[in-house]
């Protein structure tokens, strides 16, 4: 007979939480409300306000922290999740793991003095809360944190202690940090790794935490500006890299990217790159899906451009060299004032 595989399989924790409470005394028999499927529960929890995983440029968020009112409405889903978890001992099991899935000290009902020490203080608190009480911490799967000039020396380390206490952790979403903190994030988090974190979303100032994340494989350039520091770090420190999204810079900075993201299976950029810069990527024999941005309001007007017909052309003959699905897409959305409609169209990559 063959040897029984020893590996465990992965669970999600909806999967985990309803097999538990479908162990559990079930006293509030009479409530048809605990006979809900756990898909419609879920379905219906969707539509509560929350931070968008992943965190992308075009979410607009720069303005997160210090819009405290903005803030709150993306506790929405967190604010259910706790009432749900304090109901019953059978949601209890079901909701409690939902709530904590997410560590989100960068949002907070909390007003009545500055933004920038209502979020450093809540960094320290919900970090030192985690490193305390690992069982809550095996739930967390993503944190979101901001970053600003307020207490470096103590909110930094705090935050790096956190994340080495998730030991389930796989997203980083670096929301906001200010630009001239480069200095006290590299001292903070020199020599550190979180081996666990597969998807990063931060600004390209934030460089120096994409260098400790070594295995991680999406990178989110969160922030429309050069990200040369982050082809940097990732040409140096992160060898696994198969997604990229939102990454800008010049000709050159392109051409180093292409090299350091040998592995690259997805591209996607939010900006209409030049097809003179988008051919550097024609060495990547991975690489299938490549999503491009239109600077051109209508759908049809971008369909008789001649550099968006060079691009669309262009990405169809890199992605035809990749195993399996692949595909081309042209988007547009407008980037800050949401007059016009935002379009999408697929192309067909065999013809």
């Amino acid at each position: 007979m063959p040897v029984k595989s020893k590996k465990r399989v992965k669970r999600s924790p909806v999967e985990i939480t309803v097999k538990a409470a479908e162990t559990l005394p079930f006293p509030n028999k009479g409530s048809k409300v605990l006979e809900l499927p756990v898909e419609l529960l879920m379905e219906i929890l969707s539509y509560f306000g929350r931070l968008p995983i992943p965190l992308t440029a075009d979410k607009n968020l720069s303005s997160l922290g210090v819009d405290t009112e903005r803030s709150s409405r993306y506790l929405e889903r967190t604010d259910v999740l706790r009432a749900l978890s304090q109901t019953c001992k059978v949601w209890r099991h079901l909701f409690f793991p939902l709530l904590w899935e997410r560590l989100e000290p960068c949002l907070t009902h909390s007003s009545g003095c500055a933004w920038y020490k209502l979020f450093g203080e809540s960094l320290i608190r919900k970090s030192s809360f985690v490193c305390e009480n690992p069982a809550i911490a095996s739930h967390v799967r993503s944190m979101s944190v901001v970053f600003s000039r307020y207490s470096p020396a103590t909110v930094l380390p705090a935050c790096v202690r956190a994340i080495e206490a998730l030991p389930n952790l796989h997203t980083l979403q670096i929301v906001r940090t200010h630009d001239k903190m480069a200095n006290a994030l590299k001292e903070a988090f020199d020599g550190h790794v979180f081996p666990g974190v597969r998807t990063i979303s931060l600004p390209s100032h934030a460089h120096h935490i994409l260098r400790c994340c070594p295995e991680v494989r999406k990178v989110i350039c969160n922030i429309r500006m050069d990200a040369s520091t982050l082809v940097s770090a990732i040409s140096n420190s992160c060898k696994k890299v198969e997604e990229i999204q939102g990454f800008r810079g010049t000709e050159k900075v392109m051409k180093r990217l292409a090299k350091a993201v040998p592995n690259l299976r997805s591209i996607k950029f939010d900006y209409p790159i030049p097809s003179s810069h988008l051919q550097h990527f024609s060495l990547l024999k991975k690489l299938a899906h490549i999503t491009l941005f239109s600077n051109q309001i209508f759908e049809k007007d971008a369909m008789v451009d001649a550099e968006s017909l060079a691009c669309i052309t262009l990405a169809k003959d890199i992605v035809r060299k990749a195993e399996g699905r692949r595909t081309v897409t042209v988007e547009y959305y407008d980037l800050f004032r949401n007059t016009h409609p935002a379009w999408s169209r697929g192309f067909n990559v065999d013809i």
